[in-house]
């Protein structure tokens, strides 16, 4: 057994449905049956509605709970950077979300390299899902900007031939692994780039997060391999804004 902090999890209300996670003791309770003992959240308000608000909801639906860490959506062209990075310093926010092709905008330099700076001097990481970035951008943002650390989400056997110029080219670039289900392939990633850019993630409540540790706990890992990837890689990320 390892401690467990994941990387990828959602708390608060959809629009368009009901969710397993639309409350904090719902989260929770999934979290005491996977062995979870920390997650790093998300609300899917600040998504579909509004930034401002979604962000300030997520901090209420989290409350004095230090199971769950906060991550706060940002939207690189309809928030303003400055009362943004007040309200972050505030909260003590340690990580950003950001979404652009729902929002509508390339993740492109020409349209974050302000946001940039500002990131790499706090310190403040980026998660962004594969499915929401043009690779070639990504590429281009993290590359001319070797100290933003950059967390790609949602890779999974469709983006395997992509996934590997990326991780080779880019040392800044982090894995979430929730849905990375090539078989063998986590063990591979190991052996090319070891396993300090791999992050655990569980896609609640999309996924059930059991079945991804299962298979973490049976890549025949030693324990420091393990935890690394369950656990330490994402405090060590979160720390470097403290």
């Amino acid at each position: 057994e390892v401690p467990v902090f994941d990387g990828n999890a959602v708390l608060g209300r959809r629009h368009n449905g009901r969710s397993r996670a639309a409350e904090r003791e719902e989260l929770l309770a999934a979290m005491d049956r996977s062995g979870i003992g920390k997650a790093l959240v998300h609300t899917p308000y600040a998504v579909t509605y509004d930034t401002k608000v979604g962000n300030s909801h997520v901090l209420e639906l989290i409350g004095d709970e230090k199971r769950l860490v906060a991550q706060f959506v940002v939207n690189f062209t309809g928030d303003l950077i400055e009362p943004f990075a007040r309200t972050v310093k505030q909260a003590r926010i340690r990580s950003l979300r950001a979404f652009p092709k729902t929002h509508l905008y390339p993740l492109t330099v020409w349209v974050m390299e302000d946001w940039i700076d500002w990131m790499v001097g706090e310190g403040v990481g980026l998660w962004v899902s594969i499915n929401e970035v043009d690779a070639r951008d990504l590429h281009d943002v993290a590359k001319r900007h070797p100290k933003l650390n950059v967390v790609l989400t949602d890779v999974h056997y469709a983006h395997h031939a992509v996934l590997q110029p990326l991780v080779r080219t880019l040392p800044n670039l982090h894995i979430d692994l929730s849905r990375y289900d090539v078989p063998n392939a986590v063990e591979g990633l190991v052996a090319r780039i070891g396993p300090e850019r791999l992050l655990y993630g569980s896609a609640y409540p999309e996924l059930d997060p059991l079945p991804y540790l299962f298979y973490l706990h049976r890549c025949g890992f030693g324990r420091d391999v393990l935890q690394a990837i369950c656990h330490d890689n994402l405090a060590r990320l979160l720390e470097r804004s403290t």
